[in-house]
């Protein structure tokens, strides 16, 4: 579906929470709900995530309300997993409506996330940077590169967490620390010219 705020309006950056994407869901989990579902997932909630879900007359749980207005950010986006399960144990069809519908949801409303088919959200990364991030990973399995991948993984969990200062602090000593790994005694500190002189040398072997 397109409307002219999709058309239109300029996204900027993707934003970690939003009142319309909360209250979109909500109002799916009003409307479409599978109310059977609805006690066991309240008990699921309260359960695993340690947080309580609102009731209403005869104590029937007010799961809209904590989607759109009760839950922490935290305990949305579990919530969205446990909702998802929850419902797909009575109706498998409705679960999958649930999870495009977030999707789709998180896609319009310019959210950081994405859903897998298991109903898990996960942070939403561009696809190339997945494959750069996968691979710099396994070029950094060999232990002599072990604190140089230390300081890659925490650049990336600050970058998961819109820390981009964070990011490239610790991105710094992870690069510097893996050219000395390479290219051991030819430079005390990396330099533009030092990476073009030295690792252009090294190339051929690297690529070995």
């Amino acid at each position: 579906m397109t409307r002219y705020s999709l058309l239109y309006i300029e996204r900027g950056r993707r934003a970690s929470d939003s009142k319309r994407a909360r209250a979109r869901i909500a109002s799916w989990i009003a409307q479409n709900g599978v109310l059977s579902a609805h006690s066991k997932i309240r008990y699921a909630i309260e359960l695993e995530l340690g947080c309580r879900v609102p009731t209403g007359l005869e104590n029937r749980p007010m799961l809209p309300r904590f989607f759109e207005k009760d839950a922490s950010l935290r305990d949305f986006l579990d919530g969205l997993t446990i909702y998802c399960r929850g419902i797909a144990a009575k109706h498998s069809t409705a679960a999958v409506r649930f999870r495009d519908f977030v999707r789709r949801v998180f896609e319009e409303e310019n959210l950081d996330y994405r859903i897998d088919d298991k109903g898990v959200v996960h942070p939403f990364v561009d696809v190339e940077f997945e494959v750069n991030r996968s691979a710099a990973l396994e070029a950094l399995n060999s232990p002599r590169f072990g604190e140089s991948r230390s300081d890659f993984e925490a650049a990336f969990r600050h970058l998961r967490n819109s820390e981009g200062k964070a990011a490239i602090r610790s991105m710094f000593p992870a690069v510097g620390t893996s050219a000395k790994m390479l290219c051991p005694g030819a430079m005390t500190r990396l330099m533009p010219n030092e990476v073009d002189r030295h690792f252009a040398e090294a190339a051929p072997g690297l690529r070995g």
